[in-house]
């Protein structure tokens, strides 16, 4: 409903444009020389590019009407063009560049949208062209971004000069959020191209998961080797005779370091396969309780707290607790306890931030010290989950090993 209703709006502007044209024609006996400047570009953007290979150099991927096409600036086009993203025009023509083409009096069409370009080409006489965005609190082509000028004449009314002036150009290279501005840069630009980008993003993840999983158990393989051929140490000694100690700071070290991973993973995709999607809201009183706003952060989100916690998975059941029971019930268990721990995280900040705004504790050391609370109260409940719940390990294990270990003193003895 929402496309007839844009369809029937972009005709009634049509309509609008050739009765305007035609009586200023009818004012001045002719039609007078003009400049369309808009924000979508058309569908004839198209029409000045040339179709490519898939490999071929510089090639840009199209999207939606233009799905599996790959794209460069084509023979019209002005020396020195950017080209760095695909037009992204309408599903559905509705004719405006007929209609403005169909009797002369549009020189040129000047559009935006698509940050990353910076070029003109010409089509049925009309000169179609792109400016880049200017500004660095969006995405962008780093230091080309930049802005249009206009050269008009009073005297040749019917011909302009143009020509673009960037950042580059004007101050140079340097900006004051290097890291922003090229993670913004590599970021897609609509949700099509997102996709391989997820796509390939998993599969790394997946890979990286893999890995740790052959590590840890290759650091077991070594571990149990080590223990059959070395001699007693101290700190084997204080581990022995800690060893719920020694396993709440495995534990610790094994979720500072998923959650590390968890935050990269989640910057990362904040600022680039999702960016497109920061600005989509998402209306759910769940979800906004724990901070989720936007379909960009939600699957940021997803993503990057599933990576987090599989990790901390792998890492607890196969060095912190040596677990051995049945892993589909573990990791089934290991869920009900992450989605416990997730909304009991949300109510938890709600409520603390709430208290400190009403007893007017504010400030930096007061944001620290809520979120260090607010970081440790799930610990009462996570740990004791894990070690005597989630991680267990056989009766039978347990037993073998303390045979192991009496066996082991009275040889010794």
């Amino acid at each position: 409903m929402q496309k007839v209703a844009d369809m029937k709006h972009l005709i009634k502007i049509i309509s609008w444009y050739k009765a305007k044209r035609d009586e200023l024609k009818e004012k001045n006996g002719k039609y007078v020389p003009s400049i369309v400047f808009q924000h979508i570009p058309l569908p004839e953007y198209y029409c000045i590019l040339r179709r490519v290979k898939k490999n071929e150099r510089k090639a840009v991927q199209a999207y939606r009407t233009h799905k599996h096409e790959y794209y460069r600036l084509g023979k019209t086009c002005r020396v020195g063009g950017t080209f760095k993203e695909p037009p992204s025009i309408p599903d559905v023509n509705s004719g405006e560049f007929d209609a403005l083409s169909e009797c002369g009096d549009i020189m040129a069409i000047y559009v935006g949208h698509d940050h990353k370009n910076n070029f003109i080409g010409t089509y049925k006489n009309v000169d179609l062209g792109f400016t880049p965005s200017s500004g660095f609190n969006a995405y962008g082509n780093r230091t080309k971004r930049g802005v249009r000028c206009f050269i008009l004449d009073e005297k040749e009314p019917d011909s302009y000069k143009t020509y673009s002036r960037t950042y580059e150009d004007l101050v140079g290279k340097k900006v004051s959020r290097p890291v922003f501005d090229y993670l913004s840069s590599k970021a897609p630009t609509t949700v099509d191209a997102a996709i391989p980008m997820i796509v390939k993003t998993i599969g790394i993840i997946a890979a990286i998961i893999i890995l740790i999983i052959l590590l840890a158990n290759s650091y077991n393989y070594r571990r149990i080797k080590m223990s059959e051929t070395k001699k007693d140490n101290g700190f084997t000694r204080w581990s022995k005779k800690h060893a719920e100690l020694w396993k709440f700071i495995k534990y610790s070290i094994a979720g500072g370091s998923s959650s590390a991973v968890e935050l990269i993973v989640h910057m990362v995709l904040l600022n680039t396969a999702f960016k497109v999607l920061t600005s989509v809201p998402v209306v759910n009183d769940a979800l906004n309780m724990i901070g989720i706003t936007s379909k960009g952060y939600l699957y940021t989100y997803l993503i990057s707290t599933t990576i987090g916690y599989a990790i901390a998975f792998i890492l607890n059941r196969k060095i912190t607790f040596k677990a051995d029971v049945n892993p589909t019930l573990s990791m089934i268990l290991y869920a009900i306890m992450v989605v416990f721990t997730i909304f009991a995280n949300g109510w938890i900040g709600s409520a603390m931030t709430t208290f400190a705004q009403s007893h007017n504790l504010t400030g930096n050391l007061w944001d620290l010290v809520i979120k260090l609370i607010g970081m440790t109260i799930p610990t009462l409940w996570t740990y004791p989950c894990n070690r005597f719940i989630i991680h267990r390990r056989k009766k039978s294990t347990i037993e073998a090993e303390m045979a192991a270990e009496s066996l082991s003193a009275v040889e010794e003895a």
